[in-house]
């Protein structure tokens, strides 16, 4: 029912509050449903590490390898520089050997040579000395005294090797005076047990007389296979 104010004008009705108030809404389902952007401190930091730990990795794998062969070129390059000198060393002491004797310590003189020898070489100069040589320096009286002036030393392969051994030698004897000779001697040479040896020796003084080069002329063979 409509009604009226003192002077006849209808009043309209009064609005009653709402018996219930209208809370704001929730915020927690909003939060809730938006997507993790980073999840937790700890992990998002280590995704972002991530990328960075695996050419980290890689980079640290290639530096090992590069270490480890470095260091085997390193030590194939010393092996190789090592038994260089080692042939050359060998290869100085045997040729002087062969062209140094005295008829009267032949034994001596011998033993210098064999002890440097090895295979078919050392069987055939040990025929060679106790067959005729050592009779021959005797009656001879040949004495020799080599001197090495200079050794070339070939390539290393499958643990042979080939050298040249240039030797000045001062022979003397009944046959003769003092005489000067200069030799060329090719020698091949073996590794065995761990040690070069000299396993074929030729004479490179082509065009001389055998008598020319004391010792070399009657030794000269090739190496055994």
């Amino acid at each position: 029912m409509t009604s009226l104010d003192d002077e006849g004008v209808p009043t309209a009705d009064p609005v009653e509050p709402a018996t219930g108030a209208i809370e704001p809404a929730s915020l927690e389902p909003a939060l809730a449903a938006e997507p993790a952007t980073g999840g937790t401190e700890p992990e998002a930091a280590a995704r972002r590490r991530r990328p960075f730990l695996v050419p980290a990795v890689v980079v640290g794998v290639v530096a090992l390898a590069l270490a480890l062969l470095s260091a085997t070129l390193y030590a194939k390059l010393d092996q190789e520089r090592s038994d260089r000198r080692a042939v050359q060393d060998v290869s100085g002491r045997f040729a002087a050997a062969l062209l140094t004797y005295d008829y009267n310590e032949l034994d001596q003189a011998k033993q210098r040579v064999l002890a440097l020898s090895t295979g078919k070489f050392r069987k055939e100069y040990e025929q060679a000395f106790t067959g005729g040589l050592d009779t021959l320096f005797r009656e001879t009286k040949a004495r020799s005294a080599g001197t090495v002036t200079d050794v070339f030393v070939g390539d290393i392969s499958n643990e042979t090797v080939t050298s040249i051994a240039v030797v000045d030698a001062v022979a003397q004897g009944s046959a003769g005076g003092r005489r000067l000779v200069s030799s060329y001697i090719q020698l091949q040479l073996v590794k065995v047990g761990g040690r070069w040896k000299v396993d074929g020796v030729t004479n490179l003084n082509l065009g001389a007389a055998a008598a020319d080069t004391p010792g070399a002329a009657t030794t000269t063979t090739a190496p055994s296979k």
